[in-house]
């Protein structure tokens, strides 16, 4: 295993922190099936996934891991308890996991399934970490180690499987400004369980521990299912109804955050706030070729900028980069090339165009 480096005076390497990823399992005993842009969805083979990930989860000695949501898929219909029991005795071969709740959670089990997306149920269990549970128990700050921690966020803390009226008035509010200000919002007019928001409660605890954070020096990684950067996403449709909002509060302590890693859209991507936050949509597990490993880990340093992400198979390769505010890694990588963001754009018009609408409610 690799060692740190340290800036300033030699000092010993010391090994860095590791932290497991894994995003959009989506586990459920179903047959195969093809998305709008031509992936295989491999329901069944998910559990092969989770099965990679954890091995080596526990061979690179990671502190914890955190499934970034939608550990089952809800057309996995009247099962869907059973297929969430037996992805998650498949986790077991590594601890500590957090679950994060997902779109698919809410829309296929009956009610919150403690033992899935609980993480205040994990919080006494779990006495090595330093953990903070936010309001809800569905979101908590852990201190990792030396200068780091991980906080997840609750992307459906609003949201309609959980209150409807609620989350209905606010989607309507938050379309309505959007369009005020000419802001193309996808998300914000997908079918109503895709999305959701972070509601008030959780954005003052999300304040606070960003400043306690500022206050002793430390960083931060920020996880959630839904992404908090529309522009990371392939269509833009995927993402937490209050995105902006979430977004310019994490760029307000762009000292603090150093990443923001997220899943829910398929694909995978990235994007740069206007704060000069990096943001990483995940490539979903359940979409990696089959009988192939499709996770991650993080390594944490000390130091700025101190982290990269480890990709396994269908997952990238990450580490800061020198990219432009709202410049996205591919177009980085473009450089000089004249059109390279038009081309993009035009590409994800033409399959916006040409893909019919049961098509769209279904690719999540």
């Amino acid at each position: 295993m690799g060692g740190c480096q340290f800036t300033g005076e030699v000092k010993e390497a010391q090994p860095p922190i590791r932290v497991g990823l894994i995003a959009d399992v989506q586990y459920a005993d179903i047959p195969d099936s093809h998305s709008p842009y031509g992936t295989v969805r491999s329901y069944r083979d998910a559990l092969n996934k989770v099965g990679f990930a954890v091995k080596d989860w526990a061979a690179q000695s990671c502190a914890l891991a955190v499934d970034l949501g939608d550990t089952i898929d809800r057309r996995a219909g009247a099962e869907a308890d059973l297929a969430s029991r037996t992805v998650l005795s498949n986790f077991k071969g590594f601890a500590p996991v957090f679950h994060i709740m997902g779109n698919h959670e809410l829309s296929a089990l009956p009610a919150p399934h403690p033992q899935l997306l609980d993480t205040a149920g994990g919080c006494a269990a779990v006495g090595h970490l330093d953990i903070d549970c936010g309001p809800g128990g569905y979101c908590c700050d852990i201190h990792v180690g030396p200068g780091w921690k991980v906080l997840i966020l609750d992307t459906y803390d609003v949201a309609v499987k959980r209150n409807a009226a609620e989350a209905r008035a606010l989607r309507t509010r938050l379309l309505r400004e959007a369009q005020q200000e000419g802001i193309r919002a996808a998300y914000l007019t997908e079918h109503e369980e895709m999305n959701g928001a972070i509601g008030e409660q959780q954005m003052g605890w999300l304040r606070g521990r960003l400043g306690m954070a500022r206050e002793s020096m430390q960083r931060m990684v920020v996880l959630s299912h839904a992404p908090l950067q529309p522009e990371a996403t392939y269509y833009g449709d995927a993402a937490c109804w209050n995105c902006h909002e979430v977004s310019d509060l994490l760029d307000s302590f762009q000292d603090v955050v150093a990443l923001v890693v997220t899943g829910h859209d398929h694909i995978g991507g990235e994007a740069v706030s206007k704060g000069g936050i990096h943001h990483r949509v995940l490539e979903a597990a359940m979409e990696g070729a089959k009988g192939e490993p499709t996770h991650a880990f993080l390594e944490l340093c000390p130091g700025n900028p101190g982290l990269r992400l480890v990709g396994r198979g269908a997952v990238r390769h990450w580490k800061p980069a020198d990219l432009s505010v709202g410049e996205t890694e591919e177009e980085a990588k473009k450089g000089e090339e004249k059109g390279a963001g038009d081309k993009k754009d035009d590409e994800k018009d033409d399959k916006k165009d040409h893909k019919k609408d049961d098509e769209k409610d279904d690719k999540k």
